[in-house]
């Protein structure tokens, strides 16, 4: 069985589902990212890694181009007093078990990623970006 994006597909139902439907067939997966985490590892789950074939070897060969990667960030100014009362107004009758709760997983939304402030000013840094250096 020959599998494509193997790091994307078997490690869940669709991986259980072929394993019960062809039981005695041989995995050969291809990944161009495989997962090396504890629980989800590609090459300990079919076996190791028959070849590797780099960016850099693909480089040399001229089979791509170097990738360029610019790092962007988004520059924000956040008024956390601000935000903190509209907080503290938001939870004013929770209890305090609560309050801790929904601090802890306001957090970890990443809200402030998601306002609009923060889209417009992706786009508008995008848009300069291409402007100053490609257009």
């Amino acid at each position: 069985m020959l599998i494509d994006e193997a790091h994307r597909t078997q490690h869940g139902v669709f991986n259980v589902n072929m394993e019960r439907v062809l039981p005695n067939a041989c995995f050969v997966v291809f990944t161009g990212t495989p997962l090396m985490k504890k629980q989800k590892n590609t090459a300990e789950k079919f076996g190791g890694i028959i070849d590797t074939y780099t960016i850099v070897e693909a480089e040399q060969d001229g089979a791509i181009v170097p990738i360029l990667y610019e790092g962007r960030l988004a520059l924000q100014d956040v008024n956390k007093s601000a935000l903190d009362r509209g907080v503290d107004l938001v939870m004013e009758d929770l209890e305090e078990y609560q309050k801790v709760d929904l601090k802890k997983k306001m957090s970890k939304a990443n809200l402030i990623s998601k306002t609009d402030q923060n889209i417009y000013q992706i786009a508008f840094d995008i848009s300069k970006h291409f402007q100053e250096n490609w257009a």
